[in-house]
């Protein structure tokens, strides 16, 4: 078995908080040295060009949560090794 021997893995239980709403002693606290992350798509997709009451990019409220990850990125202390 090529688990023999390996530390086991601790597994957290998900928090119900916004993630606007984390701070980066929330995410250090975690100790995670792995983010699987899937930001939305849709702020950043073509299919919004020429809609001109549709807000891109940043302005979006759905890349929100994803800003505020990397914006906290800088401020951790022990920020996780890979993003995936």
């Amino acid at each position: 078995n090529h688990c023999v021997g390996q530390p086991r893995a601790r597994f957290t239980k998900p928090s119900q908080r916004p993630i606007e709403k984390l701070s980066a002693v929330d995410l250090d606290a975690l100790a995670a040295d792995v983010w699987a992350m899937s930001p939305p798509c849709q702020p950043h997709t073509r299919q919004r060009e020429g809609l001109a009451e549709q807000r891109r990019d940043a302005d979006d409220p759905r890349a929100a949560s994803f800003l505020h990850l990397c914006a906290l990125l800088g401020q951790m202390v022990a920020p996780p090794s890979t993003i995936v």
